[in-house]
């Protein structure tokens, strides 16, 4: 278990968001000094987030971008209740 479930003593899943995502979603404007923040923030997130995190966290290192969750809900929204139910069928395993 990653670090950062370790501390909220939860399992930690990635809903909502992925790499392929984040690629094709609307990136914020930000100045130098931000993406800079952003690329040491993933950098750091990487490194205690739970695997299924770690791809996206590598890929946000890597530029520092941020991305519009707002512009992907006709991408997300469809495919909502099949990720949220994965998530429960996996907590049930896990018990």
């Amino acid at each position: 278990m990653a670090i950062v479930a370790e501390r909220v003593r939860r399992p930690i899943h990635a809903v909502g968001m992925d790499v392929a995502l984040w690629q094709n979603g609307v990136k914020r404007e930000q100045s130098p000094g931000e993406l800079a923040r952003g690329r040491e923030l993933a950098a750091s997130l990487h490194t205690y987030c739970p695997p299924s995190l770690g791809e996206l966290a590598s890929a946000i290192a890597a530029s520092g971008h941020g991305c519009e969750q707002e512009t992907l809900y006709a991408e997300v929204l469809p495919t909502l209740p099949a990720q949220l139910e994965a998530v429960v069928s996996e907590h049930r395993r896990d018990r």
